[in-house]
């Protein structure tokens, strides 16, 4: 007998490019980097984005500012080249 099943999709698996706002783990996924990378870059790099609290359980980060600090990256990389 098999057993069937049914797991439903978790507010970090919901689609990315619908929400202004990103949850760490969406956001970390967003830019192809682990969790722990984000919560590092978020630390010590000052053009990252910054973590908004909106809460004491829920923390965002605007996707456009994401966006904006990958743009930057990307052409300061391809200057240095």
């Amino acid at each position: 007998m098999a057993l069937k099943v049914s797991i439903a999709p978790q507010d970090h698996m919901q689609p990315l490019q619908a929400n202004r706002f990103l949850r760490p783990p969406q956001a970390a996924a967003y830019v192809g980097i682990s969790i722990r990378q984000l919560y590092r870059l978020a630390k010590i790099d000052e053009s990252f984005p910054k973590l908004q609290r909106l809460s004491s359980n829920t923390t965002v980060i605007e996707r456009a500012a994401l966006d904006a600090w990958a743009d930057a990256k990307i052409n300061s990389m391809a200057e240095a080249a």
